[in-house]
């Protein structure tokens, strides 16, 4: 009998795959790549980046774990089924699908190859997807190529390591904003309601210079007259958890940090406990919700209403949905109201806090902002709001401390969400990178080295808005790479089309470097 083979990129999936086959009676054996196979030089000195007949060439791109990759294509030769790529839908994912199909097509293996995507690790998410089996399309693979060869490109040919100077797309924005002002806690204001009702609250944010104390001294809060309700809605209690969501409820009920948030949130996925974590949707699919309606009806939250629970877009038919809870047999015997502190373990806590968010978005209040005419001129630049007629839960309502004081790296994840730079599978390695480098204080002023990281990178890169705009053109799939990367180059020098064709002419002349390792490619292979 033939046999499938199924490739995934985290080991930590083989077990619940394994379990998912067996129960819908698909024979397969399932390897893992662990990420990607294929990775450039880890020094940037060593570009290995070139530019021949028209393309952007990576010619040192090699395994990097070389037992690893012998397993790898010792499965892909011995498949004697289809072989089902089934990495992660998203531009990594893509990418790795590519280099396998290519890895394939060099080795000369000839079973049929098939795109295998599924967006939770459950038995429904899996049947979808061997119901929708189609060809590895090359072209979603060029946005994460693109990123790749651009970031590369960027902190190799303008960083200067002999002095110390790195440039870097994401860095050189963050300095920008440092340098511009970013906030490093925020404090909670009140202002009494004129009915006598609960208060409304806005938040405000601390920047460099200032303490809390200092800026509601500065405020002059005691000046806020009771305000008249102006508006009046019906919302959801919770919006739909997205990955930063998800990493700053964890950061903020259980003080877990992004890092071991970002991690927990991954073993819980591989496992099949909930639905993939790395995420920007903030809507569910036709499954989800029914999930949510069941785990609601399991709890006796009488209050849930299934039409308020946010479902995703039609047109975002392959987009992941939000963080969700899958493992229906673990939620029955977990208390949704006993306090995180008290679960038997990080995970029973977790899964207790996605599926609560899970269910509040299908339980509704109302949100009331105040008449602010009144107001002082900096109490009218804030967003007050307050809510009413919350339903009583099994669980307390989330509480917002007066006062917020932030580890640098959620400040950092904060702001590369707010401005658009970075992606979910590397907002916390670039945070992480950043505060290792000694770049800002603790209330996230330009240390002197930071000024001079900053001084040293082009005007362009030193404004965040320039590192989100490439990074909106990298979701284009259209464009072919070299397109892509030359656009890319030329925002990054702020439209100097001079500076960028000289970057590009220093690639050209590494055409002979590339030629030499051709056959080194090959025998890689």
């Amino acid at each position: 009998m033939n046999r499938d083979l199924v490739v995934i990129e985290a080991p930590g999936k083989l077990r619940t795959l394994y379990r998912i086959f067996d129960s819908i009676g698909l024979h397969a054996d399932i390897v893992a790549t662990i990420g990607h196979f294929l990775e450039n030089p880890i020094d940037l000195k060593d570009l290995a980046v070139g530019f021949h007949d028209g393309q952007f060439v990576e010619y040192k791109r090699q395994p990097q774990r070389a037992d690893a990759f012998a397993f790898l294509k010792d499965h892909l030769r011995r498949c004697t089924g289809r072989v089902l790529i089934a990495t992660d839908n998203d531009h990594e994912g893509h990418v790795i699908a590519q280099d396998l199909v290519n890895l394939i097509a060099g080795m000369g293996v000839r079973q049929p190859v098939y795109r295998l995507i599924f967006n939770g690790l459950d038995v429904v998410s899996v049947k979808a997807g061997l119901q929708d089996l189609h060809p590895v399309d090359p072209s979603k693979a060029t946005p994460g190529s693109a990123r790749r060869i651009v970031d590369r490109l960027i902190g190799g040919c303008l960083s200067d390591f002999d002095r110390g100077l790195p440039v870097g797309r994401v860095q050189s924005g963050l300095l920008g904003l440092c340098a511009g002002g970013i906030a490093h806690s925020s404090i909670a204001l009140a202002m009494p309601a004129a009915d006598g009702g609960k208060p409304f609250k806005a938040v405000v944010p601390v920047f460099a210079g200032k303490s809390p104390a200092d800026l509601i001294a500065e405020l002059e809060t005691s000046r806020i007259s009771p305000a008249q309700v102006e508006k009046s809605e019906s919302i959801s209690l919770s919006s739909a958890m997205n990955f930063g969501d998800a990493l700053f409820a964890l950061n903020d009920s259980m003080g877990m940090s992004l890092e071991d948030g970002a991690s927990l949130l991954q073993q819980l996925y591989e496992a099949g406990d909930i639905t993939y974590p790395r995420t920007v949707s903030r809507g569910f699919t036709a499954a989800g919700v029914e999930t949510i309606e069941r785990l609601a009806k399991l709890k006796g939250l009488m209050a849930f209403k299934r039409n308020q629970v946010p479902q995703l877009l039609i047109g975002d038919a392959h987009a992941h949905e939000s963080i969700r809870p899958l493992n229906e047999a673990l939620l029955k015997r977990l208390d949704l109201g006993k306090p995180f502190k008290l679960h038997a373990n990080l995970n029973d806590a977790a899964m207790s806090l996605i599926a609560r968010r899970a269910c509040e978005t299908g339980i509704v209040v109302r949100r009331e902002s105040p008449d602010l005419s009144s107001a002082p001129r900096w109490a009218q630049e804030l967003s007050w709001t307050r809510e009413s007629r919350r339903p009583v839960l099994p669980w307390p309502a989330a509480t917002v401390s007066e006062v917020r004081t932030h580890a640098p790296e959620r400040v950092l994840v904060e702001a590369m969400i707010e401005t658009g730079i970075g992606r979910p599978s590397t907002w916390v390695s670039h945070a992480s990178k950043f505060t290792s480098r000694s770049l800002v204080d603790d209330e996230f002023k330009l240390t002197v080295k930071g000024l001079a990281v900053l001084a040293h990178a082009p005007e362009a890169l030193r404004h965040v808005v320039t590192s989100a705009a490439i990074e909106a053109m990298f979701e284009d799939e259209k464009s072919d790479v070299a397109d892509l990367v030359e656009s890319a180059l030329l925002a990054a020098h702020g439209g100097d089309e001079q500076a960028t064709l000289q970057l590009i002419n220093r690639l050209e002349n590494l055409a002979d470097e590339y030629e030499e390792y051709r056959p080194q490619i090959r025998r890689s292979i």
